[in-house]
Order: structure tokens, then sequence, then C-alpha cells
């Protein structure tokens, strides 16, 4: 069964590309809009059949499924986000794939943005257009939930708008974290920062500029990630600490 990181993943190998592929998948006439066209190719090349050039003809159907929400602030990785911009008579104008949320607004993966590119772009709840939002029929995994066995310590940091996040490791050795949505507000589920790793000795720390770091050991090596701005993910992919030390010295 397909996961959301799948697609998410499949998308972001495509970063910075321009539309030939997704024209040819659908195919579309070359300089056609392919925001929703994009999605589709992402969500059928993993293995969920999806077919659609017009974001609204995609979200009437979720919609009549129950698989949609106006309330985006309740999204998760994965689910397909509408904006509304005023720029399309009678549908929504733009569909993104959501890659996180932060306190104020969501990370998204963008097909057809900034010079009719791949691109992954911060919109804010509040003015930034975003209108409705649809969960496909991705495998419903387990909840991960920390360790009882192993690596028992636990992280705590306050975000640098004040909200709690906890961080600590599963028994299957992935990192999860967990965090209030306002400042002494609720705490969330556990849920994994960054998928495609597992490992053991955990350390957590804040970094001068207030990003949340991670690190652990895996596959003989120290392994590495942070959040792509302070408080807030995505979190970038996993680096060899190592190779990312070599980097600096040879810049």
């Amino acid at each position: 069964m397909t996961t959301a990181d799948e697609v998410l993943a499949f998308e972001g190998a495509r970063l910075n590309q321009g539309g030939d592929e997704t024209w040819a998948w659908y195919p579309l006439s070359r300089g056609t809009a392919w925001c929703m066209a994009f999605q589709s190719m992402a969500l059928s090349s993993c293995g969920i059949p999806t077919r659609y050039a017009w974001v609204s003809a995609c979200f009437d159907d979720y919609r009549a499924q129950g698989r949609n929400s106006y309330n985006v602030r309740t999204a998760l990785p994965g689910d397909l986000v509408a904006f509304e911009w005023g720029s399309t008579p009678g549908g929504y104008d733009h569909v993104a794939m959501i890659i996180g949320l932060t306190e104020s607004g969501a990370w998204t993966r963008n097909g057809n943005v900034n010079g009719s590119r791949v691109k992954d772009l911060w919109f804010p709840f509040d003015g930034g257009g975003m209108a409705e939002i649809a969960r496909p029929p991705y495998a419903i995994a387990p909840t991960p939930s920390p360790s009882t066995t192993k690596d028992k310590t636990m992280f705590h940091f306050k975000n640098v708008d004040g909200r709690d996040e906890y961080i600590a490791l599963t028994e299957g050795g992935q990192v999860v974290g967990c965090w209030s949505g306002t400042p002494k507000g609720p705490i969330g589920p556990w849920v994994e920062l960054r998928g495609g790793i597992s490992g053991s000795n955990l350390l957590a720390e804040q970094a001068a500029d207030g990003r949340l770091v991670v690190q652990l050991a895996a596959y003989g090596e120290l392994w590495g990630s942070w959040q792509s701005v302070p408080g807030g993910g995505p979190w970038c992919d996993w680096f060899k600490v190592n190779d990312m030390r070599k980097f600096f010295e040879n810049s």
C-alpha cells in the first residue's frame, strides 16, 4: 500500500524540474497549467491511480468520498491542499501537497510555480489562499511511540515561538516528536520527524538560531537532520555528519 512518504519522496526527487515529464505523462499540450497533473502523476506512479488536470474536479471527487476538510490546520503530510486566489472563475486556482505544518502556516510541495518549476513553498494559514484539504487513500500506518526498552532519554525543547516539543526514539529506532500547536496548548500525537533511517543513541539539541537538531548512530556512522526553519519543518534529509563536516571544511 502507498504511503504519504513515498509520494512526497517521488515529488521531492523532481524539485526544480519543469513540466516536461508531467506534460508527457498526462499527456497535456506543452505550456498547459500542470499543478494538478503533477500531483496526479506522483500519486499514480506510487500506486494511487489519479488522473486530474483540473483542481476542482479532483476535490469534487474527494469531497464526495468524505475525504476532505476545510480546516487546513488539521492537515497531515501527504494531504492535497487547494488554493483559492480568485483568478479561476468557478474553480480553485492551484493545488499542492502538504509537507508539514508550522505554527502559522504550511510547507507545501508544488508543481508549476516560480517559473513553472517544482518547488517547496511555505504559505500562511491567514491570507495564503489555502481553502480545502483532501486525503488520498494512503496506507494507514501505526502511530509511532517512543521505546520503553532502549534509548529511554526523551528531549524537551521550547520552540522559538514558545511551543513545547518532545523528541524521542521508537523501539524500531525511528526519531519521533510531538509538540503543542500553541504555547502552553495541548500536546499532539507522536509522529516520525523524518523517515528513511533508523538507529540508536539519539542526541537532540537546539542550534543558536533556534532550529532543533537531531543526531543518531545508524549503519555504522553518525547521521543528522534539522528543522528547515526555527520552530518548523519540514526536517531536512538525513545526512552523514562526517560528509557535512568535509563540505564545510572545503567550502
